[in-house]
């Protein structure tokens, strides 16, 4: 609960991944093809992705890798390089994955979200001392 309390599922995802890893490699070749199917279809249906295409296809292989890996660190990077231009506008109707989308894809307010590990946004409201806190106590 108190990782996804900023808005950022990602790093539960992580956690889910390494939890049936290890759980699966227990069960046997069998369960784990079907656990593995199942993770990849609730996957798919939660990005609306039920056609087998090859679009759909290639998004579902591309897709986690890019949001797991990929996309969190260019936003961290994103929010170190607007808080050191002074960017955010903290008392803004839009939150602060909102104006990082706009800031790095030029694009209008509202219209995306830029996703970070929830530290990100600690470092932006409160500054990097708490960041480092939050760090401290949470690892």
């Amino acid at each position: 609960m108190a990782l996804t309390a900023g808005g950022n599922k990602g790093i539960v995802s992580f956690f889910i991944l390494f939890y049936l890893l290890i759980y699966v490699k227990n069960l046997g070749v069998l369960k784990s093809s079907v656990g593995g199917f199942a993770v990849i279809f609730i996957y798919a249906v939660s990005k609306g992705r039920t056609s087998l295409d090859a679009e759909s296809i290639n998004y579902l292989v591309e897709s986690p890798f890019r949001r797991l890996f990929a996309t969190q660190g260019v936003g961290f990077i994103g929010r170190i390089k607007m808080v050191a231009e002074n960017k955010f506008n903290l008392q803004s109707d839009y939150n602060i994955k909102q104006q990082l989308y706009s800031e790095m894809y030029n694009m209008p307010l509202g219209t995306g979200s830029g996703p970070t590990h929830f530290l990100g946004d600690i470092y932006v409201g409160y500054g990097i001392i708490l960041m480092w806190l939050a760090i401290s106590f949470f690892y």
